[in-house]
């Protein structure tokens, strides 16, 4: 019997020449889509699997002209104009989105405090780079920490900073006096951050105090603080956090139990930093006190000396501090007056009517750092 050849290996042999035609003429249309057709729309230029598409369906020539305009935009932005580097800097993207070009949009965004766009550009260069630069994470922390009002903003500014320290970003100048990131600076977190990079072995006790005088700003002196005055102009945001509120030099600090806001910073010379800070009480079922004092310490966080400035924990008295600019203290000690009898009424739910005047004293802080009258 005359066996019957099966058809179907013929068929399958011409459906697979099929497919491959069909392949072929794909590849063929991606590769010579016209110059005028772009890989990605503008309004598509922060769609992750947009700009992903963008550059699989890219044609060399797209590319070609994405690099001639990517050089273009940074050549404006060098020139001043910020505006047509922007415009030019988003033709290269949608010829062929790369992560040079995101990372120039988010940076022009960050200078301009446009901190939101600058994060949307930052977020697609990494997505299409996918490996860790630290400048490119350290620029997505300094975005998400400007806006102070976005606590989840301040929680991706701590991962993103830790994540470029991490990868290499050893400029630790640039963590302690970058503008971008003094919305975070003075938290625990940052403190954290700073120490676990930077203070190591030997220095480990000189970078704390670098950090630490960091936290203190400058105030224009005279600086003088009255009995209306307290509490009211310095902000929580400057509190002091462990491991540096042991730098201040008390030693009755008791943690959770006392707090310190760093109030300014009073002076740099090559032999001392002075510093004022203020500490009041946390969970005080007493009177509530607080008091400001003035601290010296040498450039290595040894404290030279300390001086009681003002002071509000004896509600019979009240010291009063003034410092001008040649770092002369005058301290002036004055009476409550109540409105009722303490004795009679108690302190609370009484009020001061008035500041009696008793005394002054005269300090200065001499050239190696001593309070000295």
């Amino acid at each position: 019997m005359k066996q019957i050849a099966s058809p179907y290996p013929i068929f399958i042999w011409f459906i697979s020449l099929v497919c491959m035609a069909c392949g072929e003429g794909t590849s063929a249309q991606q590769s010579s889509l016209p110059i005028t057709d772009l890989p990605l729309a503008e309004q598509h230029i922060y769609n992750y699997f947009r700009v992903k598409k963008a550059r699989q369906i890219a044609s060399e020539a797209h590319k070609a002209v994405a690099k001639m305009k990517l050089d273009e935009g940074i050549s404006l932005i060098n020139a001043g104009d910020q505006e047509a580097g922007i415009d030019t800097l988003i033709r290269s993207i949608l010829h062929y989105p790369t992560t040079k070009a995101y990372f120039q949009l988010g940076n022009i965004y960050l200078e301009s405090e446009e901190h939101e766009e600058a994060i949307d550009a930052y977020k697609i260069a990494k997505f299409i780079d996918n490996e860790p630069n630290k400048y490119l994470l350290y620029n997505l922390a300094c975005a998400y920490a400007m806006d102070d009002s976005d606590l989840d903003g301040k929680r991706r500014a701590y991962n993103y900073l830790r994540m470029a320290t991490r990868n290499g970003y050893t400029q630790k100048d640039s963590l302690l006096k970058d503008p971008r990131l003094k919305n975070i600076r003075h938290s625990y977190e940052f403190n954290k951050i700073y120490l676990e990079n930077f203070a190591r072995n030997d220095n480990e006790q000189i970078e704390r105090f670098k950090l630490f005088t960091h936290l203190f700003p400058r105030l224009r002196f005279p600086i003088q603080i009255e009995p209306d005055d307290l509490g009211k102009q310095f902000r929580e945001k400057r509190r002091l956090h462990e491991p540096l509120t042991l730098i201040v030099g008390r030693e009755e600090y008791v943690p959770d139990e006392e707090h310190y806001i760093a109030v300014s910073l009073l002076k740099k010379t090559a032999n001392f930093v002075a510093v004022m800070y203020l500490a009041y009480p946390v969970n005080s079922t007493d009177m509530p006190y607080k008091n400001y004092e003035i601290a010296t310490y040498t450039w290595e966080g040894e404290n030279i000396d300390k001086l009681l400035f003002a002071d509000s924990s004896n509600p019979n008295k009240y010291l009063s501090g003034e410092i001008d600019k040649d770092l002369n203290i005058t301290l002036s000690m004055y009476q409550n007056i109540w409105k009722n009898d303490p004795d009679k009424y108690g302190y609370r739910n009484n009020t001061i009517d008035y500041h009696e005047f008793m005394y002054e004293e005269k300090f200065r802080i001499n050239d190696k750092g001593k309070i000295t009258k």
